[in-house]
Formats: C-alpha cells, structure tokens, sequence
C-alpha cells in the first residue's frame, strides 16, 4: 500500500510539475508576442508615405536577417487571376475571404498578393459584382507581410484552394509547375514574402475585392494572456505544494 501511494504521489507531483512548466511556457510566449505586436504597431506608424521598395530588395534583406516586414513595395508584372486563392476571413461578423492571386514580378518572383475581402457569396470571379481585375502588365503598390512557418499548431489542409491562414508553402504547392518561367526556360521563385495591397495600390475602380487599410491588431490580449497563464501556473504551483505539505503533517499525525 505504501508503494502505491508513494507512486500515486510521484506521479501526481511529475503531472504538476509538467501542467506548470506547460503554463509558465505558454505565459512567455504571450508576453513575447505581445513585444512583437508593440514592435509591429509601432512600425506601422511610419508605414504612410515612405519609400516603395523591391521585391528583390525584400527578400535579399529577409535572407540577410533584416526586418522586411510591413515596408511598402512596388510590383511590376501582371497577375494571374485563373490561379486565386483564398483565405477564410470575416469582416463586420460576416463570412467570406481574402483574395489571394499570384503575381508574376518581371523580376522573377512569383508574388502572393492579398488583394482584400470579398462575402462568401462573391468568392467566384465570373459572379463578382463590380470586380476590380487589371488586366496586363501592371504596377501595383502593397505592403510586406511576412508569416513564418509555424512550429505549434496543426492547421486543416485546404479544401477547394480555400486556407485557414496564410499558408505560403501550400499555396505555393497548389500552383502549376512552370508559372513565371522566362523566354530562356527559367523558373520563377515564390517569394517569402505577401504582399497586402494598400488602398487604391492597383489600377481599376471596381469595388471588390474590398481593400481595408493596414490595421494591427492590439496587444492587451496577449498581455492578458501572459498573466492569466502565469497566474495559473502560480496558482497550480500553491495547491501542489499545499496538497503534500497536508498529507506530510497529516502523516506525521497518525
């Protein structure tokens, strides 16, 4: 019986032990995504009225260890609207999603560009009231946003070209083999980078895809977040030490 107890005991304390490490870890990582949403608002502040860069520009700071995320970008290409691709997003409590259509930069990249928002009803082109399609060699203007691949959760797989994120390796991986390639038999790379199109970025006056202005998100939750998962760590913490702290006086009682 002691030695069932004593298990019972040892696996009790391994189990807290695990829960309060798993909360202090899931605190830390809150609290420091909550410095880079700070950092990202405050980025987004100096967004309005600076220099358009280059996608190549971009991609060699990325590889480089720069930070290229949120600077206004110039394309230059043409898009391929037959290839959209969607994201599932709601706006103003109703479902629909981001218009994602790859851009064939003269440079040689191929670029995921988030055109805006369109209803679920307006997700087909060819039914899409007053659409916004430029057609040809075009320039557009747009914001970087950089998604880096997660290494925490598991997203669903796509169903019919439809992404529950930004998911740049499987968009990638759904567009034809050979898109972009030049006269001379080279392949287009897929940038790293999206780019969000700024309003009035792209040529047209059609309504949709609805283009919001850059809006990042606030902090607080993540710092409500940090503290609720801290506090239950804390809690968790004074519990165990008091459930072995009773039964060691109870025992020593008997």
């Amino acid at each position: 019986m002691a030695t069932g107890s004593r298990l019972r005991s040892i696996t009790l304390a391994l189990v807290s032990l695990i829960a309060i490490s798993g909360f202090i870890a899931l605190g830390v990582w809150q609290f420091l995504w909550m410095q880079w949403q700070d950092q990202l608002i405050e980025q987004a502040a100096f967004i309005p009225g600076s220099e358009l860069a280059t996608i190549t520009d971009l991609e060699a700071g990325l590889e480089y260890g720069y930070e290229v995320n949120l600077l206004r970008v110039r394309l230059n290409g043409y898009y391929r609207h037959d290839l959209e691709r969607y994201i599932a997003a709601s706006k103003d409590g109703s479902a629909g999603y981001q218009i994602i259509t790859p851009f064939i930069e003269e440079r040689g990249y191929i670029v995921l560009v988030d055109r805006g928002w369109v209803a679920e009803a307006d997700r087909k082109p060819k039914t899409r009231p007053d659409p916004r399609n430029p057609e040809g060699k075009i320039s557009v203007n747009g914001i970087s946003r950089y998604n880096a691949a997660s290494m925490i959760w598991l997203y669903p797989a796509a169903k019919n070209n439809v992404w529950s994120w930004y998911d740049r390796r499987g968009i990638a991986n759904s567009l034809p083999q050979g898109l972009g390639e030049n006269d001379n038999g080279e392949a287009a790379i897929v940038a790293t980078l999206f780019v969000q199109i700024e309003p009035d970025g792209e040529p047209g006056e059609g309504r949709l895809p609805y283009i919001s202005p850059l809006k990042i998100g606030s902090s607080i939750y993540h710092l409500l977040a940090a503290a609720i998962s801290f506090l239950l760590a804390l809690a968790l913490a004074i519990y165990t030490i008091r459930y072995f702290w009773t039964r060691r006086k109870n025992k020593k009682a008997a």
